[in-house]
């Protein structure tokens, strides 16, 4: 946080950016970025009850988490080619802009999938701050740019 005010209002400012956000959203919420998490491998005691140490009936469950859409603002970085042994590649790129609570919620984010195409987590910018409000980029790119 870069100071305090407190003529600023750090709730209508998020309130406002929300607003904004939303207006600027793609109307159909599957276009709309949706943030996708790690999965849990759930694995059961290394030996059961009665002492035996693998019992073959016991499986791990794997659960992953339901991806999560945010109100954000998404630009694309654009395409460039890539020279690669297979030839030109032609890749892309996305930043995604959060506020402070958005941003909790979706900075474990393994990759975000926007209007069908999926773009892998690189990285996150250090914070902006105005007052008492965070705002968060984070970048993200199609596999073949990693």
């Amino acid at each position: 946080m870069a100071g305090t005010n407190p003529g600023f209002s750090a709730a209508a400012f998020n309130a406002g950016i929300h607003a904004a956000m939303s207006m600027a959203a793609p109307l159909a919420v599957g276009d709309r970025a949706a943030f996708h998490f790690k999965p849990t491998l759930a694995v059961p005691p290394a030996a059961a009850a009665d002492g035996v140490p693998y019992n073959p009936t016991d499986i791990p469950t794997r659960t992953t988490p339901t991806p999560i859409t945010v109100p954000c603002v998404v630009e694309q970085g654009g395409s460039t080619a890539t020279a690669t042994r297979m030839g030109y590649m032609s890749t892309s790129t996305v930043r995604i802009t959060l506020l402070e609570d958005d941003y909790q919620s979706v900075k474990d984010a393994l990759f975000v999938v926007i209007a069908g195409d999926r773009f892998d987590y690189v990285s996150t910018d250090t914070p902006a701050g105005l007052f008492d409000a965070q705002v968060w980029t984070m970048h993200f790119a199609t596999s073949q740019d990693l």
